[in-house]
């Protein structure tokens, strides 16, 4: 992390460009610590986050070495990461002074636990902005699910599901981004009727049945394209979404997510989701659940009371 201060505004900016500025333990750490100590200094009267680089503000926490954790025998330290990371995104959306993150490229994941709860959200044009942790056997965290929850029809519903990537005009409608430029139309919004459709309701399996047997031809590529993701994580991050709808604020959000994370690492696909894709590389998950009707209900709620 490296930190400058001057005419008032203090500046963080993550430094892991070679990885993406993605999140360690101790950068999370770091951070805590230095938003306690601006928060008391009458000096600096707003924050500026940035990355390093010009490829990505953040690409999420680094889930490699949560798996890790997990692998070697030390569950807790998996858990604890998370937690602590949501506690960044509850200080920062939840400061006393403004803070603004500038999302630029890739801002996945962490990243916008990061940057999507806090006062101003500048977008850049070459923003790739996702939450695609159902790829890897895990749930849209950090928050996001709340904002998700509040959109348009199912287009929450859909980006959460999905785990699909979002250029700047479809994450300014998402509710991610704050509009900072001519982007022009969202290109989501030229497929809602079916998303609207077809996302509605409770049940993963009826989701995927209606987007099967959709005329159109991008609801079934986008069952294909759900169907290679973790029958559980999908189911989850359904689920997350609905509950979300009802939660007082942001502090909850991110309490029942500490709770999810829990189960997803410890009985659920991440391990085996975060090998396939990032560390054998294979793309050949082996899910605990062949396919999204094998999941019931009763395995997505145990998740929850983890």
């Amino acid at each position: 992390m490296l930190y400058a201060a001057g005419g008032g505004t203090a500046y963080v900016r993550l430094n892991r460009p070679k990885a993406l500025n993605s999140l360690t333990r101790v950068m999370v750490e770091d951070l805590l610590i230095q938003l306690d100590e601006w928060v008391t200094d009458d000096r600096v009267t707003a924050i500026v986050l940035d990355g390093t680089g010009d490829r990505a503000l953040c690409a999420g926490g680094d889930v490699k070495a949560v798996r890790a954790a997990i692998v070697n025998g030390d569950p807790d330290a998996a858990v604890d990461f998370w937690a602590r990371e949501y506690d960044l995104a509850l200080r920062l959306g939840t400061y006393p002074k403004p803070v603004t993150a500038h999302m630029r490229g890739v801002v996945m994941g962490g990243g916008l636990g990061l940057s999507a709860h806090v006062t101003h959200r500048p977008i850049g044009p070459d923003a790739r902005v996702a939450m695609p942790e159902t790829a890897i056997g895990f749930f849209p965290d950090v928050g996001i699910t709340r904002i998700f929850a509040r959109r348009p029809g199912e287009l929450g519903t859909y980006a959460a599901v999905t785990g699909d990537t979002f250029g700047a005009a479809d994450a300014v409608l998402l509710g991610l981004a704050d509009p900072s430029g001519d982007f022009g139309p969202a290109p989501i919004l030229v497929q809602q009727n079916w998303i609207d459709e077809c996302f509605a309701g409770d049940d993963p399996a009826a989701i995927i049945g209606r987007l099967e047997s959709h005329p159109a031809s991008e609801a079934r590529e986008c069952a294909a394209e759900v169907r290679r993701r973790s029958p559980l994580a999908v189911s989850a991050a359904l689920a997350r979404v609905r509950r979300a709808a009802t939660e007082a604020d942001l502090a909850e959000t991110l309490a029942v997510d500490t709770r999810l994370a829990r189960g997803m690492m410890l009985a659920g696909d991440f391990t085996e989701g975060v090998r396939a894709k990032l560390v054998d590389k294979d793309d050949r998950p082996r899910w605990r659940h062949a396919r999204i009707e094998d999941v019931t209900p009763a395995d997505v709620d145990a998740l929850f009371s983890a």
